[in-house]
């Protein structure tokens, strides 16, 4: 073999190992962006916190009602948002 022969083919090895790892890549992140498509029963579930269910013991102190009462977080596994203006209490 030549060197331009050898040249050549070093030069369609390293372009096929580039081809191959974009196609690879590629399947990946098709498969990662179906995975994300996909339903996770998650949307719809949320829900405003009334009153009646944020009184009682335990959990995380909000703030109080109208009447005085102490307002809690009670669910240990879920995200809440306190809004409020600036120095009405937001911070734990």
């Amino acid at each position: 073999m030549g060197t331009s022969t050898v040249v050549v083919l070093v030069v369609l090895i390293i372009v096929w190992a580039i081809f191959a790892s974009n196609t690879m890549s590629r399947k990946a992140q098709d498969r990662k962006l179906a995975e994300a498509k996909q339903a996770s029963g998650n949307i719809g579930r949320a829900k405003w916190g009334v009153t009646d269910k944020l009184k009682g013991q335990g959990g995380i102190r909000l703030g109080f009602d109208k009447s005085g009462d102490i307002l809690r977080f009670m669910k240990p596994r879920c995200h809440g948002l306190v809004v409020g203006k600036t120095g009405a209490g937001k911070g734990i």
